[in-house]
């Protein structure tokens, strides 16, 4: 169950649902969709979404992260980005560039200036450490 599963949908519950509600909503589901109690083919599938849902919310940290960000604590952790896009302001390469390192973007060039290929990019490198 990943981003863009909605925990509230599964347990029934809304948003704003307290904890005593969320406890209930998980409960009466759990009862339903047991695999000890229910054998059909989706009932394993079903009880694994709800427990996840209910491990969610039914932790405040848990459920703050979940709500702002879509995803649960575990899934952030495996994504070293938290949902964001790493290149965002670099505008792709030939375009509007926007300079990660301060200054202002070249066309193209995170590192400011005109785009002028890989040897501006070694010619400010050896500005910066004394090189050539």
């Amino acid at each position: 169950m990943g981003r863009g599963a909605d925990f509230y949908k599964e347990l029934g519950v809304s948003k704003g649902a307290t904890q005593d509600e969320i406890k209930k909503a998980y409960f009466q589901l759990a009862k339903k969709y047991h695999p000890d109690v229910n054998k059909g083919d989706s009932a394993k599938d079903k009880f694994s979404k709800i427990s996840t849902a209910y491990e969610t919310l039914s932790d405040e940290g848990k459920r703050r992260v979940y709500d702002q960000t879509g995803m649960t604590g575990d899934e952030q952790a495996q994504d070293p980005f938290g949902g964001q896009n790493p290149f965002h302001g670099f505008g792709g390469f030939g375009g509007q560039g926007g300079n990660p390192f301060g200054g202002q973007g070249g066309q193209g060039n995170p590192f400011g200036g005109q785009a002028g290929g890989f040897g501006d990019i070694f010619e400010e490198f050896e500005k910066m450490f004394g090189g050539g």
